[in-house]
């Protein structure tokens, strides 16, 4: 006011320039003016994203299937609103599900959205409790909240409300909502693989659009179709792994000892001379499995004990005698006319090149029926076997991958 009155003074004595000096009043009032505003009212997501409210609760089932819920967490948003101005005509604020959500790979059943990290397993999002404020005196609920929810579509309704009257004053306060966040198994045939990629930082949140008009003008506090990782802050949950389906094996026939049929040694087949051909003292044999699994599945792998590095497609003989590098055994598995081939067994989880012979099972019992015959060793006999006895050792590996 000093600068304004000594302004006017020197005005006065001014008369020739009475433009100059109205220019320069009202400057000074504009600058004055301005300087007294209120500052427009703000609103944001406290930390940036969803809070976690708690640890997961994981459910230990221990053979999940389709549709089974693995683990749950709440999430908490909190909005932060600065300088509000109070009365409904100044700001509302609504919570709705995001127009711009993505809902690629919907699962009808569960409401699940597909993780991107983890194959098998979905999440969904459900409304939990909503837009509870530090300052419940000071707010209206015209329409209750439809707390309970499942996000199924965009633009899905969660909750309304304005301020109620304040005598025209401004006020900081904050509001926050619930989501569960839950994970389900969407395939079960994918899910178990590998539950160390689960990466939450890569996971859509609650797709959920919270917007509020602020001093006439409509604002997004938060578009969490939008918002990048927003799941940075959630620890990945450690998921229940799933109990592989299996078979009890009859241990005194996988250590079984099978005697051909004597043959004599011009009808013992040639190397690589079909399955017909070596008729002659042939003698199946097979493997018996019990309390098999519905959904169990097997890879069977034979190695020569006595050679495991071969990849031959009989078994060389074991011990002395005349036919000693020069008659062999193959196998064959039920009706294959293929012999089958030998080699080393798995290490690991590290699986041979060469393919198993594959079981499945929907439950119960199992037999797996082969076939022994003698086979004449390549190059290491004319055009019949010597006499003499021949004997073969092989090592069976069942491998549920």
């Amino acid at each position: 006011m000093r600068y304004l009155n000594r302004l006017a003074a020197r005005c006065a004595g001014w008369r020739r320039h009475d433009y100059l000096c109205l220019v320069f009043l009202m400057l000074g009032c504009f600058v004055m003016n301005s300087a007294n505003a209120a500052p427009l009212a703000t609103c944001s997501v406290r930390n940036g994203t969803f809070t976690p409210v708690g640890g997961w609760t994981v459910n230990n089932v221990p053979n999940p299937t389709n549709n089974s819920l693995l683990a749950s967490i709440d999430l908490q948003m909190d909005i932060d609103y600065t300088n509000l101005a109070a009365g409904s005509n100044n700001t509302e604020t609504t919570l709705t599900v995001s127009p711009s959500a993505d809902f690629t790979g919907f699962n009808s059943v569960t409401a699940a959205l597909p993780l991107k990290s983890l194959p098998g397993v979905g999440a969904t999002v459900t409304f939990t409790a909503g837009m509870t404020p530090t300052m419940p005196s000071l707010w209206i609920w015209p329409w209750p909240s439809q707390t309970g929810t499942v996000f199924t579509k965009k633009g899905d309704f969660l909750s309304y409300a304005y301020p109620g009257a304040l005598s025209g004053a401004r006020y900081n306060t904050s509001m926050k909502a619930v989501f569960r966040y839950q994970l389900y198994v969407t395939d079960a045939t994918a899910y178990g693989k590998d539950l160390s990629k689960i990466n939450m930082s890569l996971e859509k949140g609650p797709q959920i659009l919270w917007t509020a008009q602020l001093d006439g003008v409509m604002s997004n506090c938060f578009d969490g179709a939008n918002a990048a990782n927003r799941l940075t802050n959630v620890p990945a949950p450690v998921l229940p792994v799933p109990t592989v389906p299996t078979c009890d094996f009859n241990m005194t026939l996988m250590n079984q000892a099978v005697s051909l049929n004597p043959a004599i040694s011009s009808s013992v087949a040639a190397a690589g001379a079909g399955r017909s051909a070596g008729a002659a003292g042939e003698k199946s044999f097979q493997l018996q499995a019990s309390n098999c699994k519905n959904g169990a599945l097997m890879n069977i792998y034979f190695t020569d004990t006595s050679n495991p590095a071969s990849s031959n497609d009989y078994l060389l003989p074991t011990g002395g005698g005349s036919s000693a590098g020069k008659v062999g055994i193959r196998l064959y598995h039920d009706s294959s006319p293929t012999p089958i081939q030998f080699g080393p067994a798995p290490v690991g989880s590290t699986l041979p090149s060469r393919a198993p012979i594959t079981y499945s099972s929907s439950g119960g019992s199992l037999t797996v029926p082969f076939t022994g015959q003698y086979v004449r060793i390549p190059g290491g006999t004319g055009s019949t076997a010597p006499a003499g006895a021949v004997s073969a050792a092989t090592t069976v590996t069942i491998v549920y991958p």
